[in-house]
């Protein structure tokens, strides 16, 4: 091969490698456009959402105190299974709107010095009717008079809601579900406890992960959306604090919530 065709093939070569290179960045682009359209869509479908979901949310409240109603007791369950679903419903909605959030860098953050014992005590008893309708074992001790901390109350509250949530979707039927929260070696620490199938050791990796949904855990509560803990984990992280969590299959699932209170 002469040196022209030599310097021929190699310019050839090189063509082929900027052209492979431009359709690669093209393809980005294309995905970065394709991921900012979902996200836009996502959060206006949660905003437009939330308003008619307040309206049934207030409108099945006033049900929950009608006189007649309470008297008939199929109607009064009726009303209250829809009252549970539209919370549900809400949740998922605001998980969602949290989820863009992140990914675009603007989950609000607030800290303000708060009474983490107020605070954790309410997040607890909000749940109290829940575990009652399922038939849960569940109790709560929080250490009453912890000191004020820097805590985001709104996303605290949030974190609450999906590590109890997780923890009574998967505590089997008549399971148990249990709370504590107390001040230890300058943290604010968590723990939530519960019965059920546990988390097997190869899901482990994967169980902060959005969207993620073991087999098991399908079976046992189809309507999942999969980001409780993806969100948990992002909001005590923002705080500056860890979470984790040991699991024993068949027996109990413990995740550990940690705040500094210094910071």
């Amino acid at each position: 091969m002469s040196d022209t065709d030599h310097l021929h093939k190699q310019l050839a070569e090189k063509d082929a490698e900027i052209a492979e290179l431009k359709a690669e960045a093209q393809e980005n682009k294309r995905l970065r456009e394709l991921d900012e359209m979902k996200s836009t869509f996502v959060s206006t479908a949660s905003h437009q959402l939330r308003t008619p979901l307040s309206v049934i949310k207030w409108v099945l409240s006033v049900l929950e105190s009608d006189t007649e109603i309470k008297k008939n007791p199929s109607s009064s369950q009726m009303v209250s299974q829809a009252s549970q679903g539209v919370d549900r419903i809400v949740d998922v909605v605001n998980d969602l709107l949290n989820l863009t959030r992140i990914k675009d860098g603007r989950l609000p953050f607030n800290a303000e010095p708060t009474e983490p014992s107020v605070l954790l005590e309410q997040s607890a008893k909000e749940r109290e009717a829940l575990a009652a309708s399922r038939e849960i074992a569940y109790s709560f001790k929080i250490e009453p008079n912890m000191p004020k901390c820097q805590l985001d109350p709104i996303l605290v509250k949030e974190a609450m809601r999906n590590l109890l949530n997780n923890a009574f979707d998967y505590s089997g039927e008549k399971g148990k579900v249990s709370v504590t929260a107390a001040v230890k070696d300058d943290d604010l620490t968590i723990v939530v406890t519960n019965t059920g199938p546990g988390i097997l050791k190869e899901e482990h990796e994967k169980i902060f992960e959005p969207f993620f949904r073991s087999p098991k855990a399908l079976q046992l509560h189809p309507d999942g959306s999969g980001l409780g803990l993806y969100l948990t984990k992002a909001i005590v992280t923002e705080h500056g604090g860890t979470v984790s969590f040991t699991s024993e299959p068949d027996k109990e699932t413990v995740f550990t919530v940690s705040f500094p209170m210094k910071k």
